[in-house]
């Protein structure tokens, strides 16, 4: 818990999300490796975390880290896995009955599934603001169009009027200066 809100004051206060996302990326393993430790082994709900903080760490990671965050979130499982199946006899019993296990597995799933929900949620949210702020730059885009063209046909038309204007001028000097030359 100290570790959570360590993580969420350097994201939130301090404003360093470099610092507080590896952070986290890295504590969280061992935590849940502790958390596995001592709450029965492959007995105990640790592997629905460990599918949240998977979540978690795909959602705010570049694109690029998502095969190590995989990997590593892989190998900590299968490790985990392992060991909680070979050596389960050196695991701690936390339960005496089996509505223990079903309590404890039933409230960890029930807060994984709303620990993605509010993830999936808040990304949702941030597509539809980030979709709404582009059609507004689209309209705004389409309104600067429109006022190009009107500014364009605009200029056009100024520079028909101009030429005819001074076609006839021009036409007069030549005509002159043709005169001359021929005298």
């Amino acid at each position: 818990l100290f570790c959570l809100l360590f993580v969420y004051r350097l994201l939130r206060i301090n404003n360093n999300y470099r610092l507080a996302y590896y952070l986290f990326g890295i504590l969280a393993y061992p935590i849940l490796a502790f958390n596995f430790y001592f709450n029965d082994g492959i007995i105990g709900p640790t592997f629905y975390i460990f599918f949240l903080v998977h979540m978690v760490m795909l959602s705010i990671s570049p694109i690029g880290k998502f095969i190590f965050w995989s990997v590593l979130n892989f190998i900590f499982f299968v490790a985990l896995f392992y060991a909680g199946s070979v050596y389960k006899d050196s695991l701690p019993a936390m339960y005496d009955s089996w509505e223990l296990i079903f309590f404890d597995h039933s409230i960890t799933y029930l807060g994984t599934l709303v620990g993605i929900s509010l993830l999936i949620g808040t990304i949702k949210q941030y597509y539809i603001n980030q979709k709404n702020k582009v059609s507004e730059k689209g309209r705004e885009l389409i309104q600067a169009n429109r006022n190009l063209n009107r500014v364009n046909s605009e200029k056009d038309k100024i520079i028909t009027i101009i030429s005819h204007d001074l076609k006839n001028p021009l036409q007069s000097i030549m005509q002159t200066l043709e005169l001359i030359n021929q005298s």
